[in-house]
């Protein structure tokens, strides 16, 4: 009524499906944490998680902004790599990628980061514009994918998990896979007229690979981006269990960072800790080292992304022309 006297129209309201998507993300991660919190006793899971020191909390943290630095050079990289001219510093394309890790870690959907970096980088794009952007930020996050699908095919293959069966198959259809969506990206301009309407323009928009070279350095470093999980998770538990082994952090981390694609959860919370209890415990470490692990692992990557959050806040998102 007030809205109708003042002229104003009212919001749109959201469609039914996105409505329940929305509240699926954290129903699942809700439930989720409820049913490890009935089968891992709680008492034990505080007294694991108080056994971690600080210092290895630190040191996970730093390992964690640094795979944001690197993340950031293979960002850099794909500039010249698509023959854009224009191309922002390495230390603007860090604070960008952290803001945008601060948007895909607290709020639903996982993809609301990518939209703030491509606005970030919108004015050094040219006429490539809001696509362009967007097709180049994407560009980057697929080829975390296919480093993070690379890892796991290889650990798995190296160092199977018990009672995990057709290993071989598995390993061989990710690096599959990694290859399938390396070409793609390589044949994307081709490839656009043959996609619906949105990815179409995407694809049309992002440049063809120009330099071969800097654009294998960048898959290269993607496997470093997706090795930080490896240790910071593996930093934590040694911690809390001084049994487990690197080689078990290989198998089971890439597979855990995969959590955070699931698309019903807020930044793969509670299917990350879901897995951590799961994998680990078949390699042998006891659930509540687990899921004290999961837990200080989670902190970690908020208190990163959270970073993000305070330099959005302490200067607005853009970078020079």
């Amino acid at each position: 009524m007030v809205a109708a006297e003042l002229g104003a129209e009212a919001p749109p309201r959201r469609p039914a499906l996105q409505r329940v998507l929305l509240a699926l993300r954290f129903l699942v991660p809700a439930a989720v944490f409820g049913y490890l919190l009935s089968i891992v006793p709680l008492r034990d899971t505080l007294q694991s998680l108080g056994s971690i020191p600080l210092r290895a909390l630190a040191f996970g943290f730093a390992i964690q902004v640094l795979g944001v630095v690197v993340a950031a050079v293979r960002w850099r990289l794909l500039f010249p790599a698509c023959g854009i001219e224009e191309r922002p510093s390495v230390l603007a394309l860090f604070r960008v990628h952290l803001i945008g890790m601060f948007y895909n870690s607290f709020l639903p959907g996982g993809l609301g980061g990518e939209v703030v970096r491509a606005i970030a980088i919108r004015p050094v794009m040219g006429a490539r514009g809001f696509p362009g952007a967007m097709a180049i930020v994407l560009l980057e996050r697929v080829l975390g994918v296919v480093g993070l699908l690379v890892i796991v095919s290889v650990t798995f293959a190296v160092f199977p998990l018990a009672q995990i069966p057709n290993v071989m198959l598995f390993s061989m259809l990710g690096l599959g896979v990694s290859a399938a969506a390396v070409l793609c990206i390589a044949g994307a301009s081709r490839l656009a007229p043959y996609l619906p309407g949105p990815l179409s323009k995407i694809a049309a928009a992002l440049p063809s690979i120009r330099n071969a070279r800097l654009f294998t350095i960048a898959l290269l470093l993607s496997i470093v981006t997706q090795s930080v999980a490896v240790f910071v998770g593996h930093v934590l538990l040694s911690s809390i269990n001084g049994n487990v082994a690197l080689t078990d952090a290989m198998v089971v981390m890439p597979l855990i960072s995969a959590a955070q694609y699931f698309p019903i959860t807020v930044g793969g919370a509670g299917v990350r800790e879901a897995l951590f209890v799961l994998l680990y415990g078949r390699v042998g470490v006891a659930e509540p080292d687990a899921l004290a692990a999961a837990l200080a692992f989670a902190a970690v990557a908020y208190a990163t992304a959270g970073l993000g959050g305070v330099l959005h806040a302490l200067k607005p998102l853009s970078l020079e022309r």
